[in-house]
């Protein structure tokens, strides 16, 4: 009777340990699922050119920046413009 209760712990205790061993795969493995369509590869990789060439200053903004800042000096001229150009869309419509 011993016996037998002691091979159900073990047994309970190899499947805990699988399932852990599972979870943690799982966890390392879920930021590694991909792009899943071209369409998402294309997205991504433009975004990426356009985030170096803003670094790089090959755009005519946020020229007058440090090189360190000019990233988010360029984002935020980027938000103002289409803020502005919000503004005139809206006031065409009307």
């Amino acid at each position: 009777m011993i016996n037998q209760y002691g091979q159900v712990i073990d047994a309970l205790i190899s499947a805990r340990r699988a399932a852990a061993a599972a979870r943690q795969l799982k966890r390392r493995l879920r930021p590694m699922q991909g792009l899943q369509s071209d369409r998402i590869a294309q997205v991504v990789i433009a975004g990426h050119a356009l985030v170096q060439n803003l670094r790089r200053g090959h755009y005519d903004i946020a020229l007058n920046t440090l090189p360190a800042t000019r990233l988010a000096a360029a984002f935020g001229e980027l938000a103002r413009g289409s803020e502005q150009l919000r503004t005139r869309v809206r006031h065409v419509r009307r």
